[in-house]
């Protein structure tokens, strides 16, 4: 028995098309502020006790106005594998993967790089938001998901497109060049269980979180909604 339909969108063509060419020429991709139709379609099955989710494969007509059910395939929404976030794109083509070319953004010098071929940075200077700390080398830097993709995955991002999770994990208002042993530190974890050592930062790591999971539409733990609700009562 089918007892809901959760999310059923598609993006209107038109607007595909402008996001696809929009990406195509440049650097660093930026999606619209407020971003809409974020879902595939998934239906939540349930057979005796057992609850599934199955992703459904539409068929659409030429104009769009009407689809048929041409198959489907159960998903596991507590599953995360990182393969299914396509991440460190070349949208370019210039040789420069998201994670290059956010480093080169966001130097405060010109960078060098490893080859001649400029496709890597090897040195610069990047002032770290979390410590606060100016690092030299881009081998001391991660390039951090401000909501981490498991995390994105756990509250919503799961019944996300492929597409869709492409343009979060390579997204840079979701992306900052920290320290390796604090991102790591960080991991998947929210608001309610990290945040930045740098406490003059909370302020604008709040804030960023709260934009990110609006323009998404993701959902937050209680824990975590709590906690940004409270750091921001003290922000100006």
């Amino acid at each position: 028995m089918i007892r809901a339909l959760k999310r059923c969108s598609c993006f209107v063509v038109g607007s595909l098309l402008a996001l696809v060419i929009g990406y195509s020429s440049a650097q660093l991709p930026t999606l619209p502020t407020s971003t809409r139709l974020l879902h595939i379609p998934v239906v939540e099955v349930q057979v005796g006790g057992d609850l599934s989710h199955y992703e459904v494969d539409l068929q659409a007509s030429e104009d769009y106005s009407s689809f048929t059910l041409a198959g489907g395939v159960e998903l596991d929404l507590l599953f995360y594998d990182r393969d299914d976030w396509p991440h460190w794109e070349d949208f370019d083509g210039d040789c420069q993967n998201t994670r290059h070319e956010l480093l080169i953004a966001s130097s405060e010098v010109p960078v060098t790089f490893t080859k001649s071929s400029e496709c890597t940075t090897s040195a610069g200077q990047w002032l770290d938001p979390y410590t606060g700390d100016t690092y030299t080398l881009a081998s001391d830097l991660d390039i951090d998901h401000v909501i981490p993709l498991n995390y994105a995955h756990l509250h919503g991002g799961a019944v996300w497109s492929e597409f869709v999770k492409k343009l979060f994990a390579n997204d840079p208002e979701n992306l900052l060049a920290v320290d390796d042993g604090e991102n790591q530190s960080k991991s998947a974890k929210g608001p309610s269980e990290w945040m930045p050592p740098d406490e003059s930062y909370h302020c604008e790591y709040v804030r960023k979180w709260d934009f990110l999971v609006n323009k998404y539409e993701l959902a937050l733990s209680a824990e975590d909604s709590a906690t940004i609700n409270q750091v921001s009562q003290n922000c100006l």
